[in-house]
């Protein structure tokens, strides 16, 4: 028979395959009407299911007397930024960087960014077309959720300048203005619900999420499904959605950006479907804490460029650093 040793190997190289796959990639669970996540303090989250008998024994503090999640409250969002340790804010109100910082999820940005990066002209005279090199400041970023994470300050940094963000909460506004500081003064930073947001149709190039649709879906997912579409309105032809998750089970996701049904995101090309995936250089997103999905928009529904109407959404800020 197999010696001991053998025997221990085989144990280890078990445990280390089940944390490979239990344990790193964050599988999402489905979230039924009962269901609230838990948030580590590495940015996970975990999941637990209960139901009215059980809630009043329950263990964990991210249920309301109500018994409602309070990741989709916005009083516990103001909290959470103005570190009062009201409404059982539990998270670090200086700065929090959700599954992954800019760093990790860097070469996947600049992959997908690539082909924004070339622009297709047609010369209207003789219909040629040829392609025009643009630079990092002339793609439009619209950063969902912005709050207190450092990964877009890391992203500005990195040359995407031209940027909008928004938060639900203008606590999360005010904290951001802190993180961005006043050197870094091209950001446009809004007060805006996802749902109904203050820019023109097709205005932005590219759309960042990175944990806000989670705490969106939590929220039900009709105000999921809501956000979703308006922020559809907003990208322009050819832009990309880059979204970061691991709350939303795939499948709802997905059927979100389908381009099978006759919803407004009916328009979206699925480039990333949260499974494993690799940059060029060999990284790989079970680095990141969570799944990336990615899409592109196949038909905006303005001939609006990102870099034309994003002017009027500059005088009409609500708050700029």
């Amino acid at each position: 028979g197999p010696s001991p040793f053998c025997l221990i190997l085989c144990c280890v190289g078990a445990f280390l395959l089940s944390s490979a796959v239990h344990g790193f990639s964050s599988f999402p669970v489905q979230l039924g009407p009962r269901c609230c996540s838990t948030l580590s303090h590495d940015g996970q989250f975990a999941f637990g299911m209960t139901d009215d008998s059980s809630l009043a024994s329950k263990s964990s503090s991210n249920w309301d007397e109500a018994g409602k999640c309070k990741f989709g409250k916005k009083d516990y969002w103001d909290s959470v930024y103005e570190g009062d340790g009201g409404n059982g804010a539990d998270i670090p109100s200086e700065t929090y960087s959700w599954y992954c910082g800019f760093d990790e999820l860097k070469p996947f940005w600049n992959m997908l960014m690539e082909p924004l990066l070339l622009l297709l002209s047609t010369d209207t005279e003789n219909e040629d077309q040829k392609t025009v090199q643009r630079s990092q400041q002339d793609i439009q970023v619209l950063v969902a959720g912005i709050g207190n994470d450092q990964a877009p300050v890391e992203l500005y940094d990195d040359g995407w300048t031209n940027m909008i963000a928004f938060d639900y909460s203008q606590a999360g506004v005010d904290r951001a203005k802190e993180l961005f500081g006043e050197d870094r003064s091209k950001v446009v930073l809004l007060q805006a619900d996802a749902r109904q947001l203050p820019l023109e149709d097709g205005a932005v190039d590219v759309v960042f999420d990175k944990g806000t649709l989670d705490a969106i879906y939590i929220t039900g997912e009709q105000e999921f499904q809501d956000s979703v579409t308006e922020l559809t309105r907003v990208t322009g032809t050819d832009g990309v959605f880059v979204c970061v998750s691991a709350v939303i089970p795939p499948e709802t996701l997905l059927e979100a950006f389908d381009t099978d049904n006759n919803s407004e995101s009916s328009c979206w090309d699925t480039i990333l479907d949260g499974g494993l995936a690799f940059a060029p250089d060999g990284e790989a997103t079970i680095d990141l804490g969570a799944q990336l999905y990615a899409f592109r928009r196949r038909e905006a529904s303005s001939s609006h460029s990102g870099s034309q109407s994003v002017q009027n959404t500059k005088k009409a800020s609500v708050g700029t650093t």
